[in-house]
């Protein structure tokens, strides 16, 4: 379990001071990895001794588009988990009924109007997104980005990044760490800025 777990954890005791929402049983590791382990005073399970139920919700703490995928796709449905959705109370969000299962958006974004965010997004702190901009599914905008353009599905969006409006970054690519994107990203694109020097690679 890295940082991500105890940053979602952080997440619901928010939520749970505003109105106990969320009662949590505990952390799941790979394996048996730290099986039994206290994190925060919540015990490490391990999956493959977790009940099968559609009672239960689960939600993903990594912020790898792929990685989260494969979680959500292997792990969660396979034991009939439902999708929780994490969002902190001091948000200014126009429109929550837009934001699909499974996401996690910490404490002050702003988002928009007409902004639709897909299942299992990852919005990090004092992010800020324009009107009109869809989020694919599987995405991650980590801190501090500007985000008025619309973005694929699987992409990872590096911290202080900013989106320009009408840009449309493709699926599966990813955007460094304070990149300004000003044109379209195609498809598998990384785009990042240094610097005196933009690079632009194919995965």
């Amino acid at each position: 379990m890295g940082g991500g777990s105890r940053d979602v954890l952080g997440l619901i005791n928010d939520i749970n001071k505003i109105e106990l929402e969320w009662k949590v049983i505990g952390f799941v590791g790979k394996g048996n990895e730290k099986e039994n382990e206290l994190i925060e005073g919540y015990q490490v399970l391990n999956y493959e001794k977790l009940p099968t139920s559609n009672k239960f919700y689960a939600i993903t703490s990594v912020t790898d588009p792929y990685l989260k995928k494969k979680i959500v796709n292997t792990q969660i449905k396979q034991k009939g988990y439902r999708l929780a959705t994490l969002i902190h109370p001091n948000n200014d969000l126009r429109d929550k009924n837009n934001i699909g299962p499974g996401c996690v958006i910490f404490s002050s974004v702003r988002t928009s109007y007409n902004v639709k965010v897909g299942k299992s997004a990852w919005i990090d702190c004092n992010s800020n997104i324009g009107h009109n901009v869809n989020i694919g599914k599987y995405t991650s905008i980590l801190p501090m980005s500007l985000v008025l353009g619309s973005i694929g599905d699987n992409c990872q969006i590096g911290a202080r990044s900013i989106i320009h409006q009408s840009v449309k970054i493709g699926n599966d690519s990813m955007v460094g760490m304070g990149t300004t994107v000003i044109k379209d990203v195609s498809d598998k694109t990384k785009i990042i800025h240094f610097p005196r020097n933009v690079t632009s690679d194919n995965f």
